[in-house]
């Protein structure tokens, strides 16, 4: 498939997320069981792989189980955090990312595996939600000093106070903006959330020079029963990420050239 791709993407992140719901009556004797198998299918798939238990205080899970996993594949640049009803990977090196079709193998060997020990120990017959995130990050060299005028006159997002707050409390003309946008996609049943955040001034100060810009994060969830099957996941994730790649392209089209624009074969 030959796609658009950027030759210097802004890209800062991505990340898949798998949620689950527990039968009553699972097959195993608990997340034990199933924490174990997975760690033992990834050592033998990765052994280069490391392994941490977290314990967790902030009822994260909606399982009373105190605790996750999160293995990682450094070489990889990859995380993959694992709890009783939910799974993400992570890419902890986004310069490694260069288009789907060659991280995609990467991201099926870890679900494979979380398939394998979901089917032997829990008994899951289909996902909640499948998605797919990306969170792109563009700098003051690319923004200009006026992070808010990006969003608005090159991202084209609108975002405005009523006339009668301007009038009534005037801007000394430090403020940042913020956009969220929460929206069902006709014709393929997906949801896409899309939020944009000046970066510049944080909580009404100076951000970090060094991160200063404006962030862009983009969403695509399939909320329909999934399968637990490799094949209807990857086509889940190939389907959201077409959407997430083609919207991108859209909102950055004033700028693109910017990026350096080349073609996967």
């Amino acid at each position: 498939m030959r796609e658009n791709t950027l030759r210097n993407a802004p890209l800062d992140g991505l990340s898949i997320t798998l949620t689950w719901s527990i039968p009553e009556n699972p097959p195993s004797q608990g997340p034990e069981d199933f924490f174990s198998n997975y760690q033992l299918r990834f050592k033998d798939s990765q052994p280069d792989g490391s392994i941490i238990c977290i314990v967790k205080n902030d009822g994260w899970s909606t399982g009373d189980y105190p605790y996750s996993y999160q293995l990682q594949n450094e070489r990889e640049g990859i995380s993959f955090d694992l709890d009783v009803d939910r799974f993400r990977i992570d890419m902890t090196k986004p310069d490694n990312y260069s288009n789907w079709d060659s991280f995609a193998p990467v991201i099926e060997s870890g679900i494979d595996i979380l398939l394998q020990a979901l089917n032997k120990t829990v008994g899951a017959t289909c996902f909640d939600s499948v998605s797919i995130r990306y969170d792109d990050w563009f700098p003051t060299e690319i923004t200009g000093r006026d992070s808010s005028h990006f969003i608005r006159d090159v991202l084209g997002f609108s975002i405005a106070l009523p006339d009668r707050i301007d009038e009534g409390f005037p801007s000394k003309g430090d403020e940042s903006v913020q956009a969220y946008v929460n929206r069902h996609l006709a014709g393929c049943g997906l949801d896409a959330t899309i939020k944009v955040a000046d970066m510049t001034r944080i909580a009404g100060r100076p951000a970090d020079p060094s991160r200063a810009g404006v962030a862009l994060m983009m969403q695509i969830s399939n909320r329909s029963s999934i399968d637990t099957d490799l094949r209807s996941v990857m086509d889940s994730l190939s389907e959201e990420h077409d959407i997430a790649h083609r919207m991108f392209f859209t909102l950055i089209e004033p700028i693109r050239d910017t990026f350096g624009v080349g073609e996967d074969q």
